[in-house]
């Protein structure tokens, strides 16, 4: 009898055998070559891709893959420049900026860098911003025009839940801790609404001198270009925004170079390059929502911050002799207060034991994602992170009206003056609110304090900046929250500065919390079925915020952010 379920399962196998076969293959880099590289989609904070992620929609890939590949052609002199296809991007600013530099270090090295965009979206700001950085910009004949103005849109889904019978009651510190408008207000406060012009102003700025800086054209003509939108791609180059129409074929054809794609270029050994590692830096990678434990892993590469697992790499680093330095790389948005404080502790005792802490932000490090980072030696983040919302919130569902709505009895029985705070069934009591915002206070004293000692600020300035109000990276660098603007290399800068060297060293990487065998990732899929897959696949589909909180405990003391402006 036949059993197809042992082709499914030996498919991947397969897959796996092959891709390992040709990744022992050497690649043959031609003098003079150009290498392809693909942009595209989302890029998960991680040293690996999860194994079978290509087996999954909407799998992340590395972002720290294309900083490496990008930065191992600075070295090849096989290669005369690289021609980067953009196509519809899901990243932050942050990372982008990151991607320009990149972009811009390799002009610096006499090398041509030539920038084709292939987008399809009404709005392609971020990915000519990122493409403008290249010494030539090409459009695909069919394309809209990728510059139309920045624009961040909100959802309040208070009154949409109001009439099935959900409501919310919520206690926080910080009327900029907005992230609870989302469920529990119809309309944007003053705050969050002061709040987000303070935040796109800052990117439009970024935005449109980046632009002007790259394109040598006067800030005015880019806002000028951009007020005036022309539908026509003509125009766009007549405004010197790009240099070409063209095809993505025939530019190729144009440029009478041999190109090679990037799955091969990834061949290439970097000892091969003259690599000679002085120091070894550990990264440990802080993606996603902060909550307590060991949490499970997605093998499609979805992550989040368990903080026993961070614990873990961190004092395996403590005991390690082979670690100069650790980076902290953040993305997260915040999560549960108990989680954040222990990572924040962890850092603590890594630099005691002499070893420099560098945090490296990414797209997001805010709340709880900042409270991490602010244990470190130096902070770094890139001008376009969203950082800071140093707050903090408890959010309870009351389900009273809807458990009558649908005509289900409810009833209970409690001991102790405030076990009523476990129920979702009623609204509290006078005293069970003030027992709730004292311990809010509590949560919220401690987190300036671990900001303020880890910061060396006084603890009123952590105030004064504090009260949920989120900055972008630039906006806190003015005021203390971060101390050096730029992406990883800088951070790895940093980190060698710190060690004592004043030139640039090579410096081996090592990831952290370390990646799981492909035995142990698959025997976790087999045992948790396809539930992990539909959930992800479902999640992308609402708003981040709302199946983030579903991490985190109810009424539990929460340090996520404002909803994070998804501007674009």
């Amino acid at each position: 009898m036949r059993k197809p379920w042992l082709w499914i399962l030996a498919i991947p196998v397969l897959i796996v055998v092959v891709l390992i076969w040709s990744a022992g293959r050497s690649a043959d880099i031609p003098k003079g070559s150009y290498l392809v590289v693909e942009l595209k989609g989302d890029y998960a904070e991680s040293a690996n891709p999860a194994f079978f992620g290509f087996l999954f929609p909407g799998s992340s890939r590395p972002f720290s893959f294309i900083l490496s590949e990008l930065s191992k052609v600075e070295r090849d002199d096989r290669v005369a420049g690289v021609l980067l296809k953009i196509r519809d991007l899901e990243i932050g600013w942050a990372k982008g900026q990151e991607v320009r530099a990149a972009i811009q270090r390799l002009s610096g090295k006499g090398l041509r860098v030539v920038a084709y965009l292939e987008t399809e979206t009404l709005s392609s700001n971020l990915e000519y911003y990122v493409a403008s950085a290249a010494d030539e910009v090409y459009l695909a004949p069919g394309m809209r025009n990728p510059l139309i103005g920045l624009a961040a849109e909100y959802f309040f889904l208070g009154d949409f839940l109001e009439q099935f019978g959900v409501s919310f009651e919520y206690e926080r510190i910080g009327s900029y801790k907005t992230a609870i408008e989302t469920l529990t207000r119809e309309t944007m406060s003053d705050q969050n609404r002061e709040m987000t012009e303070w935040l796109i102003n800052s990117i439009n700025s970024q935005f449109v001198n980046g632009i002007s800086q790259s394109r040598n054209i006067a800030v005015d003509q880019v806002k000028a270009a951009i007020e005036k939108a022309p539908v026509s791609l003509k125009k766009v180059q007549e405004l010197g925004l790009i240099d070409g129409i063209s095809s993505f074929s025939t530019l190729v054809d144009n440029l009478k170079v041999e190109v090679i794609n990037a799955r091969d270029y990834a061949k290439v050994d970097i000892d091969d390059l003259g690599f000679s590692a002085d120091l070894s830096i550990a990264v440990v990678y802080a993606s996603g929502p902060v909550v307590t434990g060991k949490g499970t892993d997605r093998i499609n590469g979805s992550t989040q911050i368990n903080s026993e697992v961070i614990l873990e790499a961190l004092e395996d680093i403590t005991h390690s002799d082979d670690i100069d330095a650790v980076i902290l790389r953040i993305d997260s948005p915040g999560g549960s207060a108990l989680a954040s404080d222990i990572i924040w502790d962890a850092v603590r005792r890594v630099r005691e034991v002499g070893i420099p802490v560098i945090a490296s932000l990414s797209d997001v490090a805010a709340s709880g994602g900042y409270y991490i980072a602010s244990g470190a030696d130096i902070v770094v983040a890139s001008p376009g992170t969203i950082t800071g919302s140093i707050g903090v919130f408890v959010l309870r569902p009351v389900l009273e009206k809807l458990l009558k709505t649908l005509k289900i009895g409810t009833a209970h029985e409690t001991r102790g003056d405030y076990a009523e705070l476990s129920l979702l069934t009623k609204p509290l009591s006078a005293r069970g609110r003030k027992r709730l915002q004292e311990e809010m206070k509590q949560v919220y004293e401690r987190f300036l304090n671990r900001v303020s000692q880890g910061r060396k600020l006084s603890k009123d300035s952590v105030d004064l900046n504090g009260r949920g109000r989120v900055f972008t990276g630039i906006q806190a660098k003015r005021r203390g929250l971060v101390d050096v603007l730029g992406g990883m290399d800088i951070a790895i800068s940093e980190a060698t500065r710190l060690l004592g060297y004043e030139e640039p060293q090579d410096v081996l990487l090592i990831s952290f919390p370390r990646q799981k065998s492909l035995a142990q990732q698959l025997g976790r899929k087999i045992l948790s079925g396809a539930s992990d897959t539909i959930l992800s696949e479902n999640i992308s589909q609402i708003p981040r915020e709302l199946w983030e909180f579903s991490r985190i405990p109810v009424g539990s003391p929460v340090l996520f952010s404002t909803v994070i402006p998804h501007i674009r």
